[in-house]
């Protein structure tokens, strides 16, 4: 079943992670939810975050994921289980996301 069937619908952000494997989806109710596409499965559905997210990224080994929480927010999950990695809070809201794309990556 191909994700967009898994996940609910009206997201704030969407990202696959490079491999295609991961599809993570953000919504407005301060949600984010992580699907293996290859298994049709849910990884991890992370509720009441600090605030909704606009933009998500995946690392370039597909193993973080980077998003912006609310008006000046920043996380970073492992993307296999949502496990908090860093965070970051900052005084202006995150206008751009994007891990650096270099070398195989």
């Amino acid at each position: 079943m191909h994700p967009s069937r898994l996940l609910p619908a009206a997201s704030d952000a969407l990202a696959s992670s490079p491999d295609g494997r991961l599809t993570a989806a953000a919504y407005p109710n301060y949600r984010l939810l992580v699907w293996d596409n290859d298994n049709d499965t849910r990884l991890f559905d992370l509720t009441n975050l600090p605030g909704r997210i606009s933009h998500l990224d995946f690392s370039p080994d597909g193993k973080l994921l980077a998003g912006d929480v609310g008006q000046g927010g920043l996380r970073v999950w492992a993307a296999t289980d949502g496990t908090l990695a860093a965070s970051l809070e900052t005084e202006n809201p995150v206008l751009h996301l994007e891990f650096p794309r270099t070398g195989n990556g």
